[in-house]
């Protein structure tokens, strides 16, 4: 393979999360792509790397936590065990060394005088999108963890081909729910998180409140927004719930349900939009969301407060598909 093509398609992955982790209010350091010293004897390595560093402040956590980055983007037949074992290891040296690095901080803390929490994220982007095998059965059981060095309480998270699918697809329906009136602009909304007993808030929720990495990867992602004008109309305040499991029963439906009556969402009576994003829905999902709904309200809700589900609604969300001309990307790098 020619010099640049391969230089497009290792800048693939960082276009997608120039494009995608915006949406969800990360913030990026200024310098990317870039070695810094190793100050650990026993790493055996004169630099690690850091293809480009996220932050942001977590609604749970005290510290900022950093997101220590390596980027791959690979064809199908590339990834493999071997790949993917090497990747993991390597990432785990370098966020072991760059929670006590001096030079690290220089090159990425934006305010040294904040605590901090740097760990590792691991994104494989699958350029062909040709990748169809179960990357956790075929991939991370295979997986040997005990060569990964972390030290007890540092964290790396993996974003695989298909968990980067559907993030892609969230914030390209972000964007669409923004262009079409039924969301309102960043500045109106944040990502909700609820303040449990067991798990409270040490933060505010304001405009700038993320998506936190746990929070793409669950289940479900919720957003709570302002009322707003568009079109000379104005829309109420309410949430935008992102769905991501297949719908198959009612009792599905009901947890999920339940689930958000803990989180004293459901009986706010606000307008609550659900987008199912899963990449391969149930044919029956919507009935059994209709159904779900009659069975929640008859058991749970009487007299007037049946209307609250009446603000519940349930859409399953477009997919999008990414391409990206690697002739062009390999031009704008040259």
């Amino acid at each position: 393979m020619a010099g640049g093509e391969t230089a497009a398609i290792q800048r693939v992955a960082n276009l997608i999360t120039q494009k995608v982790f915006t949406v969800f209010k990360w913030k990026r350091a200024l310098r990317e792509d870039m070695n810094w010293p190793c100050e650990t004897e026993a790493h055996g390595k004169d630099t690690h790397p850091s293809d480009v560093v996220f932050y942001y402040t977590n609604p749970y956590e005290e510290e900022v936590v950093y997101l220590n980055t390596d980027l791959k983007s690979y064809g199908r037949n590339s990834i493999k065990k071997g790949t993917v074992e090497s990747a993991l290891c390597s990432l785990s040296l370098a966020v072991e060394c760059a929670n006590s690095n001096e030079e690290w901080r220089k090159k990425y803390l934006e305010d040294d005088s904040l605590g901090f929490d740097v760990r590792g994220l691991l994104f494989i982007y699958n350029h062909d999108q040709l990748y169809d095998a179960n990357f956790y059965d075929v991939i991370m059981k295979q997986v040997d963890m005990s060569k990964l060095t972390l030290p007890s309480g540092q964290k790396i998270y993996l974003l695989d081909p298909f968990k980067i699918y559907d993030i892609i697809n969230i914030a390209f329906d972000i964007k669409y729910l923004i262009g079409e009136g039924n969301l309102p602009h960043p500045d109106k909304y944040c990502f909700y998180y609820p303040d449990m007993s067991l798990t409270r808030l040490k933060h505010p929720l304001t405009k700038s409140t993320p998506a936190t990495i746990e929070a793409l990867t669950s289940p479900y992602l919720i957003i709570k927004h302002e009322g707003f004008n568009y079109d000379n109309e104005h829309r109420d305040e309410g949430y935008v719930i992102y769905y991501n499991q297949v719908g198959s029963s009612v009792d599905e439906f009901v947890y999920f349900f339940d689930m958000l009556s803990n989180f004293q969402i459901l009986t706010e009576n606000k307008n609550i939009k659900i987008r199912l994003i899963h990449a391969h829905p149930h044919c029956e999902s919507p009935q059994n969301f209709i159904n779900a709904k009659k069975k929640y309200s008859s058991f749970w809700l009487l007299g007037e407060q049946k209307s609250f589900f009446d603000k519940i609604t349930m859409e399953i969300s477009e997919k999008t598909i990414v391409n990206f001309n690697l002739e062009e990307i390999g031009m704008g790098i040259r």
